[in-house]
């Protein structure tokens, strides 16, 4: 009888040997077939190049410019030098960003789950972004490492062309389905976040050194969830937290809906610099040196209210 256990049991891993041999043979026979189309094609490179060409320069919604273009066979890819992008593409047509270089290659298939994996890796000044697609079977994913936006790069996607300075440290993954954002975790940081003297709405904003800024969202459809968003520390003139919910508005982000609540810390220099201010928080209780308040309204028009601490 247990001559005949050991047997089953002998035979069970067997099968399951083979089912994975199986498996692994049936994941690995696309990739390769991929691998021998493209090397017995490499004559035709030149017509695959100009084919991208056009594609990249007549695409009437989004035509791209650059200085030089290169394909490379071993995890197949594209690569581009000077690489400009128009406003157009942003929504912003008298703006325009300009990459010194940009890459998107394929990496190798993801066995779990089944799908390929891509990098997209672009360099401008300080700037450098290394953002990794990934498309499934049942949707695809973006995830963001290793990348830091300048601020000469954010500036060229506000109306502002000085409107902050600083480096801005981004980590995310974003999950889409039909080509829409379906979810989303977001963390940004900055160490030397400041906000030069300008003039937003007819108000003179005298220089702010905010030195920390830290933002740690989610996205669910079209709720951005801000589990936390800090600026300044204990030695900058403003000082603040804040939680709560912003309804993203697809037809233009300044109609966005804001439901937010937190605290912040005005010191008097910024008070006496901005009547606006000192009005606003004329007789407030205060806690701990901070106001508390909401915002409401929409990103393009807020709603500040002062309440009573907390």
């Amino acid at each position: 009888m247990e001559q005949q256990k050991l047997t089953e049991s002998h035979n069970t891993r067997e099968v399951y040997k083979q089912n994975k041999k199986q498996i692994f043979s049936l994941l690995l026979i696309p990739f390769a077939l991929f691998v021998v189309t493209l090397m017995i094609n490499l004559p035709v490179a030149s017509g695959l190049q100009s084919l991208i060409e056009k594609q990249v320069l007549r695409n009437p919604r989004c035509p791209l410019a650059y200085k030089e273009m290169d394909l490379s066979f071993f995890l197949p890819g594209v690569s581009f030098e000077d690489l400009t992008i128009p406003g157009r593409c942003f929504q912003n047509p008298s703006k325009s960003i300009q990459f010194n270089d940009a890459s998107f290659k394929m990496s190798f298939p993801s066995f779990w789950p089944i799908g390929i994996k891509t990098k997209l890796e672009a360099k401008y000044e300080d700037t450098l972004i290394n953002i990794f697609p990934r498309f499934t079977i049942s949707g695809h994913s973006i995830q963001i490492s290793n990348t830091t936006l300048s601020s000469s790069f954010l500036n060229q996607l506000t109306p502002s062309p000085n409107l902050v300075t600083g480096d801005f440290d981004v980590k995310g993954n974003i999950e889409l389905k039909s080509n829409q954002i379906d979810s989303a975790h977001l963390l940004i940081n900055s160490n030397n976040f400041f906000i030069p003297p300008q003039t937003i709405s007819g108000i003179m904003i005298p220089s702010l050194p905010l030195k920390k800024f830290e933002l740690a969202a989610n996205v669910v459809k079209n709720k951005l969830q801000i589990k936390a968003l800090r600026i300044g520390n204990n030695l900058s003139n403003i000082q603040g937290e804040f939680k709560g919910n912003i309804q993203l508005s697809k037809a233009n982000i300044a109609f966005s809906r804001i439901d937010l609540q937190g605290k912040i810390k005005i010191s008097k220099e910024i008070q006496e610099a901005l009547p606006i201010i000192r009005l606003l928080l004329n007789g407030k209780k205060k806690k701990n040196g901070f106001y508390f308040l909401t915002l409401s309204g929409t990103l393009g028009a807020p709603q500040p209210k002062v309440v009573d601490p907390q």
